[in-house]
């Protein structure tokens, strides 16, 4: 080291000593220079004032409470009440859609068996008329007549089993005329030359009865 150096360094102003502070462990605080700028809030107190306004509050709110509790309860039960009537009125209206389809269907069942019956009717009626079984074709007539009392076609049949009845045995013969007048108010298209020359055959002989 030269003496330049040493010369230096000896001038140099003495330094205070190092010297190592031992801190206590925990949080660093600052200090409140301000009283009014912390204050920590005044829960108990014995102004009767201060005492009835926080009861006002307190009620205050209790009664905010009750009533939003209330309505909550209130909308909760109307919406069960929904939910049920929904329920209800969608069974009600299956119950009533099954009942209704039921129906129908019993209807239409019920309608094709006398369709079918009707037809049978007629089709045995005319072979019995056809083979001169007169009273056996009569009896089907009306039969089917039961079934339906305005079907033409059993209506015209029946009138010709009568009118032979009538003819060959002297039997029935003012039922035929009421049956032929009937027929003439339903269809006329039925109305046959052959049927009205029967119908002068029978009057003539239920006027000579008449005379005789």
């Amino acid at each position: 080291m030269g003496f330049g150096l040493q010369k230096w360094i000896y001038q140099m102003k003495p330094r205070k000593p190092f010297r190592k502070e031992n801190k206590i462990a925990g949080y660093e605080t600052q200090e409140i220079h301000n009283q009014t700028e912390f204050k920590l809030k005044e829960t108990y107190t014995t102004n009767p004032e201060i005492i009835e306004n926080r009861l006002k509050e307190a009620k205050k709110k209790s009664l905010i409470n009750w009533r939003k509790q209330k309505f909550y309860g209130l909308l909760i039960v109307l919406a069960l009440i929904s939910v049920f009537a929904l329920i209800y009125f969608n069974a009600s209206y299956f119950n009533n859609s099954g009942s209704h389809n039921h129906y129908n269907f019993m209807a239409q069942k019920d309608h094709l068996e006398k369709a079918e019956a009707l037809d049978l009717l007629i089709k045995t009626g005319k072979h019995h008329l056809y083979n001169n079984e007169i009273e056996n074709a009569i009896t089907n007539f009306k039969l089917a007549l039961n079934i339906d009392q305005n079907n033409s076609l059993a209506l015209y049949n029946l009138i010709l089993a009568l009118s032979v009845d009538c003819e060959k045995n002297s039997n029935n013969c003012e039922e035929t005329l009421e049956y032929y007048d009937k027929l003439m108010e339903i269809d006329k298209s039925l109305i046959t030359e052959e049927l009205e020359i029967r119908m002068i055959v029978i009057e003539k002989k239920i006027k000579q009865w008449q005379t005789n």
